[in-house]
């Protein structure tokens, strides 16, 4: 749990951003509906957006962290490799919730709806 704990508050507001369209996606597992179905697309939409955003925030702090090491040890520390593979967690965390969502939507598919 140390990725976690060591999130930025953009970091976790990504992760609740990404798990809306989650809980949308079982809400139209539980009751199809086009207008649920669009409010996951566009739920879906702003989870990808803010997880390209972390992933972005994360490739920037790590080559800050490249940027400030020192010339005399060019080789990158395990610090900085813990570091790379911390940051990769959140958008991991994201897409996993993004694809729930679509799973409850490929469950609720099966089901006949109004279009």
């Amino acid at each position: 749990m140390n990725p976690l704990r060591n999130a930025s508050l953009f970091a976790l507001f990504g992760i609740v951003i990404s798990a809306v369209p989650m809980v949308a996606g079982f809400a139209f597992a539980l009751r199809p509906s086009a207008v649920r179905l669009a409010m996951v697309r566009a739920l879906t939409l702003m989870g990808v957006f803010v997880t390209l955003a972390n992933v972005f925030s994360g490739a920037i702090n790590v080559l800050i962290g490249l940027a400030r090491q020192s010339l005399a040890a060019p080789e990158p520390s395990s610090v900085l490799y813990t570091a790379a593979a911390e940051i990769m967690v959140i958008p991991f965390t994201c897409l996993v919730f993004l694809a729930l969502a679509w799973a409850g939507v490929a469950i609720g598919l099966r089901k006949p709806f109004d279009q």
